[in-house]
């Protein structure tokens, strides 16, 4: 039945784009005799939903912006950690990597490919396992960002593989907003050292130059692990291992339509958690990883109705990880990945008529390295690379169908060169009911292709390759209604439901008891968002959102594994005195099944920043607890663990000093 309603929905959709279209453009809402900071929000331009600028309310997609103003003041210290935060969003932390959930769907150790990352429109997933770090792995600081784009539902038909569940942009600071040179430093629970240094300017001939760069230390804590509660094992305690260590570097230059882009980031990592069975409270237990990238890009109008960009990239990921094991089991094991690749992209905006608008592209990338090693001291148990070519092209049609009412078609076609051409369509219908009222109806399909690892590992007498193996895809079917309230509020509720088809799950074979990566599971899910933002004229700003999600495998009552069904996410600032702003943060995550049939317990947690603006002309400081009352709690972890649930963090501090000149 729900697919029948789909396809009737499509066809609504490709009857009305063949409708001629009003010769007049959508018309923006009422202007206000002055803006509010309410309004100064809601008409942030944003990229991720189409690839070009556009105000939230116009985008064809349920799109939520974070601002830098906000990220400082509720004192986010990670991308992860402000996502966390957000409508429908919620995380998991193994000690090693981060997790995000989204709409009730997180794999355990899915490295968050089912998610894409951009950054300033950059993909940041690497070529391996297809990851999005969002921690302390992605080596930058919050202090880098302009603004931060969260784009849900299928991305696929923009931007291909992994854009299933969300697309999240990371928008940097231009150099002419830094004007000058900012530094900060930071210490806090732990020994948590962090150094960030952000310079910037645009120069006369209309140059604009940024650099920015960041470091960061920690020791992290002891943990106690109760599964390992033996003499032998060091009574469960796992001391010293949990440290993290990293930093990055990213450049901006600009002139004239042309950006030059460079980004190197690492991270090292040390695993308290003795995961895969490697020996328990052994230092040398950890992780590597590094990205880089280089990009240059170049737009232009040409003409008043039509708009080119041109991209070209070439992109680095390698990671080590060191497990080591008892003498008998081969000692010190270690893994490592290298991937490389290189392409291009193009894309046309052509406004064919005042209430018309086309967008095409097309893009060539050639992985140049994909490999993945598993050894010992004695030699190679593993190694193999794997390098493919992709081939993409992609439409969208936007159709300006009266003053009030929108509509958006486009598909996209990714041909791989070894796993098929996965074809992603997307659809939207966009309603201006009143100035301060939009409705939209959103379809949209997408996929995440096997990565490499899936696609082609395999070990003699224990592991065998799939070559029947199919990319994940997913449907979903969004209904949003997006309300301004009043002057100081605004409001969205969002009515989702999604389908799963050829999950992609590690199975041991019964004809031969190898193991090996099959599509066999579906996955269907219904969900509601609703969510309230408040700007007051007196120093106050609140958000609030509730989030219901309900995914589970058909034709069984048990939501997924680290699926909560209900989230609550409260937040307000005050400032006060000109200069200082406090803000409070109360959130709420019901229970969560582990991959071991358990469940963690529902936890609620507080968090409080006070920051300042600029001291002494030069300065200004901020300092935030998290986890204010010290609750304990639990998050899932993956097959590899043998623990229920991972402990979080308990009570932590930060204190930070900024001084610019």
């Amino acid at each position: 039945m729900r697919h029948r309603i789909l396809l009737a929905l499509l066809g609504a959709m490709i009857f009305w784009g063949s409708i001629p279209a009003e010769p007049a453009r959508a018309q923006e809402p009422e202007a206000l005799a002055d803006l509010s900071a309410l309004d100064s929000l809601l008409n942030i331009r944003v990229s991720a939903a189409a690839k070009y600028n556009q105000t939230t309310r116009e985008a064809p997609a349920a799109v939520t912006v974070l601002t830098a103003e906000e990220i400082e003041h509720f004192g986010y210290g990670t991308l992860g950690e402000a996502l966390a935060n957000q409508p429908g969003f919620y995380a998991s932390y193994d000690r090693n990597y981060f997790y995000l959930g989204v709409r009730g769907f997180s794999r355990p150790t899915d490295y968050n490919n089912r998610v894409l990352l951009l950054l300033d429109g950059h993909p940041m997933n690497e070529n391996i396992y297809e990851s999005a770090f969002l921690e302390t792995t992605l080596g930058l600081s919050t202090d880098m960002f302009e603004r931060v784009e969260i784009v849900r539902g299928p991305g696929s038909a923009l931007y291909g593989s992994n854009a299933m569940l969300a697309v999240i942009n990371v928008v940097t600071k231009r150099g002419g907003s830094i004007d000058g040179v900012s530094t900060r430093a930071e210490y806090g629970s732990f020994t948590h050292r962090q150094g960030t240094a952000l310079m910037g300017r645009e120069f006369a001939g209309g140059v604009d130059v940024s650099v920015m760069a960041t470091w960061r230390d920690a020791n992290g804590q002891d943990l106690y692990f109760a599964e390992f509660d033996d003499p032998v094992t060091n009574n469960g305690v796992s001391e010293g291992l949990d440290w993290d260590q990293d930093y990055g570097v990213h450049a901006k230059v600009g002139y004239r339509g042309f950006t030059l882009a460079l980004l190197g980031t690492s991270r090292k990592k040390g695993i308290p958690t003795a995961p895969w069975e490697v020996n328990f409270n052994d230092d040398a237990a950890e992780t590597i990883d590094e990205r880089s990238y280089a990009e240059l890009k170049f737009e232009r109008d040409l003409g008043v109705d039509k708009h080119v960009r041109i991209r070209a990239y070439h992109d680095r990921y390698s990671y080590d990880g060191f497990y080591p094991y008892e003498p008998s089991d081969g000692g010190m094991w270690a893994d490592a990945s290298d991937g490389r690749w290189s392409g291009g992209e193009a894309q046309l905006r052509w406004d064919v008529s005042p209430a018309h608008r086309i967008i095409f592209g097309g893009e060539l990338r050639r992985d140049h390295r994909a490999d993945y090693r598993w050894r010992n001291e004695e030699g190679d148990a593993f190694t193999g690379d794997w390098p493919f070519t992709t081939y993409s092209a992609f439409a969208q049609n936007e159709s300006q169908i009266t003053s009030t009412l929108a509509l958006t078609l486009g598909i996209r076609v990714d041909r791989y060169s070894d796993q098929g051409t996965p074809v992603s369509p997307r659809g939207a219908v966009v309603y201006h009911v009143t100035p301060s009222s939009t409705i939209k109806l959103l379809y949209g399909q997408a996929f995440r292709a096997p990565h490499r690892y899936e696609s082609h590992y395999e070990e003699e007498d224990w592991f065998k390759v799939n070559p029947n193996l199919r990319p994940e895809r997913i449907r979903t079917l969004e209904l949003l209604w997006q309300q301004r309230v009043s002057r100081a509020v605004a409001g969205s509720v969002s009515l989702y439901s999604y389908r799963i088809k050829d999950l992609i799950d590690e199975t041991v074979d019964p004809a031969d008891d190898l193991g090996t990566f099959e599509n066999v599971e579906q996955v269907n899910a219904l969900g509601a968002e609703a969510a309230l933002t408040a700007r007051f004229p007196f120093g106050v700003s609140a958000y609030a959102s509730y989030a219901f999600q309900h995914a589970k495998v058909p034709d069984t009552d048990e939501l997924l594994s680290n699926c909560p069904k209900h989230l609550l996410r409260v937040g307000a600032t005050y400032e006060f005195f000109d200069k200082v702003t406090a803000a409070a943060q109360i959130s709420y995550d019901h229970q969560r099944g582990t991959v071991w049939g358990t469940t963690t317990d529902s936890f609620w947690l507080a968090n409080i920043t006070i920051s300042t603006r600029e001291l002494l002309r030069h300065f200004k400081a901020s300092f935030s607890v998290r986890n204010v009352f010290d609750a304990y709690y639990e998050t899932p972890g993956g097959w590899e663990h043998i623990q229920n649930g991972i402990p979080q963090n308990g009570r932590t501090y930060r204190l930070s000093l900024t001084a610019k000149m």
